[in-house]
């Protein structure tokens, strides 16, 4: 049975003031049982951990197809971050799974159809979870996204411009195979006892809102900019209320600002800012540290803050720490909107924004930076 003792201090907090909308059926323990895709990104790391230190859980499994990337990249991450994660959890289970989402390659190209004919990837049937965290899909914002990198032999949509076809398609049919996995338990459950549906928690960000190029709110000006990233992230909340009302599939979304710490990607802005730092701190000709030299064009700051959409003139972003989202995902994990309350409108899942009073930009991030790690020429 689901442990009655709820975990996190926010879940708790909040489950005091709202206590029917954190049932004991959705708590958080050692007899969950919790899927998480893109577990190997920088938010699926620090969960994972959460998840099995601070509520003991023991059955973690982990997908992740680590696309888009690289090939050099893709094994790159399985054998650090994978090795990292299997050394702080023993029970953590991973899985690289191509046919989750979409394969840039051409001989990988049915899984759509797949999924049309009932045989696609049902994570529900496979593992049996408790929860189901979707984190595939997430990117940095601002313009910045992972690369393709290796378009050799790769199908049409990833060799276009940015590869945004491939990006949006891979994110949607990730997101619909999650969702659909999930009316599969709702369309089979009958008798007396019927099953009952895994939480599901997915993070889309803020983009969604004020740059998907869809007014939101009834006669409000078009906003501009649109966005790959933006778009996408809000097309994956209308498949989550398209299953809600015809499926009775039930989830909660966080739309995430841009997240600060550790396991962030490589060749991120904020990655490169981290390298950046060290490596002149080092020194140019420090034994053991890479020749600055051979990385110029990378860690060069003019070629630096053009990656990102408005860090070349300062603009200032809101800010969150990997570990507070974490936090965040592990409370909305445990929430299960109480539909017999007067309260509650029953017009849809839920959809959250995870705030934060963090307002800062790149370039004063990168002074925050050496002022922990001053240039060499400086000490």
């Amino acid at each position: 049975q689901p442990p009655s003792t709820i975990c996190g201090s926010h879940a708790r907090e909040a489950s005091k003031r709202h206590p029917n909308h954190y049932p004991a059926s959705a708590h958080i323990g050692p007899n969950s049982r919790i899927v998480v895709t893109g577990a190997l990104s920088q938010v699926g790391m620090e969960l994972i951990l959460q998840l099995h230190e601070h509520c003991k859980v023991d059955f973690i499994v982990g997908i992740d197809a680590a696309y888009p990337n690289t090939r050099h990249d893709r094994i790159d991450m399985i054998e650090t971050r994978y090795k990292y994660i299997e050394r702080r959890v023993p029970g953590f289970q991973r899985l690289i799974v191509p046919m989750f989402g979409v394969h840039p390659h051409p001989k990988m190209g049915g899984e759509a159809r797949l999924d049309s004919m009932g045989e696609g990837f049902d994570l529900v049937g496979r593992f049996e979870p408790t929860h189901v965290v979707h984190l595939a899909g997430m990117e940095d914002g601002r313009g910045e996204h992972v690369d393709y990198g290796d378009t050799v032999d790769a199908s049409k949509v990833a060799k276009e411009r940015n590869g945004s076809l491939m990006r949006r398609f891979s994110s949607l049919l990730s997101m619909d195979q999650v969702l659909s996995s999930l009316a599969r338990v709702n369309m089979e459950s009958s008798g007396e006892e019927p099953r009952l549906q895994p939480q599901l928690v997915y993070v889309t960000s803020n983009e969604a809102g004020d740059q998907s190029g869809v007014s939101l709110k009834s006669g409000a000006a078009m906003p501009t900019p649109a966005s790959v990233y933006g778009t996408t992230c809000l097309l994956n909340e209308v498949l989550a209320n398209y299953y809600h009302r015809h499926h009775g599939v039930d989830s909660v979304g966080l739309r995430v600002p841009t997240v600060l710490g550790p396991f962030s990607r490589p060749g991120s802005l904020l990655y490169d800012l981290a390298e950046h730092t060290v490596l002149n701190a080092a020194g140019k000709n420090a034994e053991g540290v890479p020749k600055y030299h051979l990385d110029r064009d990378r860690y060069e700051l003019s070629s630096m803050w053009t990656r990102r959409e408005g860090a070349m003139s300062g603009a200032v972003e809101q800010m969150v720490y990997v570990s507070d989202v974490a936090q965040a995902i592990v409370a909305a994990m445990q929430f299960k909107k109480d539909y017999s309350s007067a309260s509650i409108v029953p017009d849809g899942p839920t959809l959250m924004r995870i705030g934060s009073n963090s307002t800062t930009s790149m370039q004063d991030l990168k002074v925050m930076m050496e002022g922990y790690l001053s240039p060499a020429d400086k000490w």
